[in-house]
């Protein structure tokens, strides 16, 4: 869970920088018209806070609900 400002991504480099990542991390085959501003958008978000959960000890790391509490 991440917690920060977005920001609309609307530069066509940055956009085709963003796609060949996430073809090449997730075995995709998405074009960059996929995410053409006018139909679809592409966010960037810097993280001001973030916190995550271990798979080993997933039952035992916290609940979203007990980190907000304590924030």
């Amino acid at each position: 869970m991440i917690e920060g400002e977005a920001a609309l991504i609307d530069d066509p480099g940055a956009i085709g920088a963003f796609v060949t990542e996430l073809n090449r991390k997730y075995k995709t085959d998405y074009s960059i018209e996929f995410f053409n501003p006018t139909a679809n958008a592409c966010f960037q978000v810097r993280p001001a806070w973030a916190f995550g959960l271990t798979e080993a000890d997933f039952s035992g790391t916290p609940h979203p609900l007990d980190v907000c509490a304590v924030r």
